[in-house]
């Protein structure tokens, strides 16, 4: 598996990134022994889902996949405390667990982006710590600018690097939802450890087009919930003998009654692995690296957020 060459495009970016290699080779498998891991994590982002609708509609059992995820672990706010609330920067930060002085992607509307450099994300530090070819990572998007890997884009120089990269589309949950259990499918049969990142535009879309408590949104949702039971159920059909993680996340709120999600800085993370405490969208890479059980500490830049997982018992072999 090739490596995409470092290009840095930002001198503010610089000298950060030079600290990437620097001390991570000895330190690279380290472990939390303490913690129980898994070799499979599944992240899906609702785009755009308000964290007060979504619990609403947990509370009127419209949302019963994401329910029974969050019954089995853990729901909590995860604030947004640093960027613009829109999703390629919200998204950015969910992958990487950097703020924008470090990805150098700031404000999109404004200019202000460029490609993340490659080893800033949670898939390569996966690679990088287990090994290229004992990793499965996967990227499904539907936002072909805002996810997009073109020159200039933020994925341009972590897509070569993925096992599977799916991108560069738009597309409705009905397209993207049954590649989800298709990769999922693939990735947990495939022997490997697995990290599959999947997106869904549809609240986002319905969201700028009818409204925040349209139904259209609320059907946007439900449908999330539908792919979110689908992908459950594969993950646990080929993960009998080592459960899966699943994490259901935002990369931004969305206004009350209205059409768009300027300073919407209230998101939220599901999960089934255990209790979850408050946090920042930073918190979700060191969550995740939790969940695989590497420490998070020895990883540069260091990673400014830390685990949100509360230490409670993880899901038993089979259940889902």
């Amino acid at each position: 598996m090739r490596k995409t060459p470092v290009v840095l495009l930002l001198a503010g970016v610089a000298s950060s990134v030079l600290l990437v290699g620097c001390g991570s080779a000895a330190a690279r498998r380290v472990r939390l022994r303490s913690q129980v891991a898994t070799e499979r994590v599944v992240l899906i982002s609702w785009d755009g889902s308000q964290e007060a609708h979504v619990r609403e509609s947990m509370a009127q059992g419209l949302l019963p996949n994401l329910k029974e995820l969050a019954d089995e672990g853990g729901f909590a706010e995860v604030y947004i405390s640093d960027h613009v609330t829109e999703t390629m920067t919200g998204h950015v930060e969910m992958l990487t667990g950097y703020p924008p002085e470090i990805t150098g992607v700031f404000n999109p509307h404004r200019g202000s982006r460029q490609p993340v450099l490659a080893e800033l994300f949670v898939m390569t530090r996966l690679e990088g710590f287990f090994g290229e070819e004992s990793v499965e990572t996967v990227f499904l998007a539907s936002k072909s600018w805002r996810l997009g890997s073109l020159p200039g884009q933020p994925y341009a120089l972590v897509r070569s690097v993925l096992d599977i990269w799916d991108g560069d589309r738009d597309r409705p949950a009905a397209v993207t939802g049954p590649l989800a259990v298709q990769y999922v499918s693939l990735g947990a049969q495939s022997g490997r450890k697995l990290f599959c990142f999947i997106h869904f535009h549809d609240p986002d879309v319905a969201g700028h087009s009818h409204g925040e408590n349209s139904p259209e949104y609320e059907a946007a949702l439900e449908t999330c919930d539908y792919w979110l039971g689908r992908i459950r159920a594969v993950l646990a059909e080929t993960s009998l003998q080592a459960p899966g993680a699943i994490m259901v996340t935002t990369d931004h709120g969305f206004i009350e009654n209205g059409y768009g999600h300027a300073d919407a800085r209230r998101a939220w993370l599901a999960t089934n692995w255990g209790r979850l405490a408050r946090g920042d969208q930073k918190d979700i890479v060191p969550t995740i690296l939790s969940m695989y059980g590497i420490d998070y500490h020895q990883f540069l830049p260091p990673l400014p957020g830390r685990p949100l997982l509360s230490g409670a018992s993880r899901p038993a072999a089979g259940v889902r």
